[in-house]
């Protein structure tokens, strides 16, 4: 067995003895992931989420429960029957967008030439103005298909005809008399058409109630987006997993100075090549790791999608091998492990709120994406989403990696220039 595995093996048992470095490597990425994809969505996917309705039907009829299945079936509504003081209540505490009360007396209502309508009632959180808008207009939708059933039912339909024909003809309907003849003659032929029609036939080959017809084409969506929050959340937990490595691994190697086991290693005698080669292979087996751990993890427990091994296969090196020259660079941060602890995680800590590691990248604005450029935490982001959910083709998955390793190629660099001079003073 060569020299530098055997020291990386060494330095991979000590992180395993070392039960704080390991919960803040292993453990607390877990947490952060489950708690932060907890709060920005959960398992729902990306695409818009459904309203939630809270409905009180106090009808009853078989006409409000039509209407209520109409709501239940759309696809942008979440619906729950509540009574009134229980649905007032869960909109104040904000825990529906909405809710809809249909008042006694629905089911006997219909908007026809003088029947008045029925008023609902809605009450909206005052934060979602916006949605509330939205809520309208499905309503409307579910009414108008309501009063599309009744007309293709004559048996329903023809009992309100004639009880807007008698409103019509009474004179106290407010109608001028000529206008009254007018109405009254067109209900008596909507009556006569709805005795002799047949509904099924008028249904399947009669002219169409829709103005216009519309064929949905099946498109493909080109728009990349995360299926859940957890796919936001786990790449980020990953970021944080690596930085812990690193900083672990560095303060390692910083102890290892101070209290002379680095002394007797080159006394073994080791070559200092040697010895930080076995120190950045067991911080990069460890990265590769923890990485396999938390992605398998998001598979498992919360659905994230492993669809591109391919792509992960050049993501998760490439991430690991940056944070390993990261490593060498912020163990020469100082001579003692509090400065290096100190100054290692107030620089991660920069890179992890520049890149991503803290809030989205695609939230930030134009300018901070932009800034964003100088943060390895960015570029490992984009390659583990690019290999997740952004749907990276291969070509374009080699600049986050070329960045990626540039990174790490120029942070080992500097630290080891700096790491010989500190060896030779």
């Amino acid at each position: 067995m060569s020299v530098v595995l055997v020291l990386a093996l060494k330095d991979l048992r000590q992180l395993i003895r070392n039960r704080m470095g390991a919960f803040w490597i292993f453990v607390f990425p877990v947490v952060m992931a489950l708690f932060f994809g907890a709060i920005f969505g959960g398992s729902q996917s990306g695409a818009a989420r459904r309203l939630s309705l809270a409905v009180v039907d106090e009808d009853g009829s078989e006409a409000s429960q039509a209407f209520v299945k109409r709501l239940r079936d759309s696809d942008a509504l979440s619906v729950e029957a509540l009574d009134r003081a229980k649905a007032h209540e869960s909109v104040r505490l904000g825990k529906r967008s909405a809710y809809l009360v249909i008042p006694k007396g629905f089911g006997d209502s219909t908007p026809l030439f003088g029947r008045g309508s029925a008023t609902l009632e809605m009450g909206i959180d005052p934060t979602r103005k916006a949605e509330g808008g939205y809520l309208q207009g499905l309503l409307i939708q579910a009414s108008f298909e309501g009063l599309r059933d009744q007309l293709m039912d004559p048996a329903k339909m023809r009992p309100h005809v004639a009880e807007s024909l008698a409103e019509i003809e009474r004179v106290e309907a407010g109608l001028p008399d000529g206008q009254q003849k007018v109405l009254a003659n067109f209900l008596r032929g909507l009556d006569s058409f709805l005795a002799e029609v047949d509904p099924k036939g008028f249904q399947e080959n009669g002219p169409t109630m829709e103005p216009v017809k519309i064929k949905m084409i099946p498109m493909t969506e080109k728009r990349a987006v995360p299926r859940s929050a957890y796919e936001i959340s786990f790449p980020q937990a990953i970021l944080w997993a690596l930085i812990a490595c690193s900083t672990s691994f560095a303060l390692a190697l910083v102890r290892e100075r101070m209290w002379g086991t680095f002394l007797r290693l080159r006394a073994a005698p080791l070559s200092r090549s040697q010895i930080l080669q076995g120190k950045g292979l067991a911080c990069f087996l460890a990265a590769i790791a923890v990485i396999l751990f938390l992605l398998i993890l998001g598979r498992l427990a919360c659905g994230v999608r492993l669809d591109h091994p391919a792509l992960l296969a050049l993501a998760v090196p490439c991430s690991a091998a940056c944070f390993v020259g990261i490593m060498v660079f912020v163990s020469v941060l100082g001579k003692t492990d509090q400065a290096v602890s100190g100054a290692g995680w107030g620089i991660l800590m920069i890179f992890s709120m520049l890149g991503g590691g803290m809030v989205p990248l695609f939230v930030m604005p134009a300018w901070m994406r932009t800034l964003s450029d100088i943060s390895p935490v960015k570029w490992s982001i984009v390659a583990l989403e690019g290999a997740i959910w952004r749907d990276f083709s291969l070509s374009e998955m080699m600049l986050p990696c070329a960045v990626l390793l540039a990174f790490g190629a120029f942070f080992a660099v500097v630290g080891l220039l700096r790491f010989a001079r500190m060896e030779r003073a």
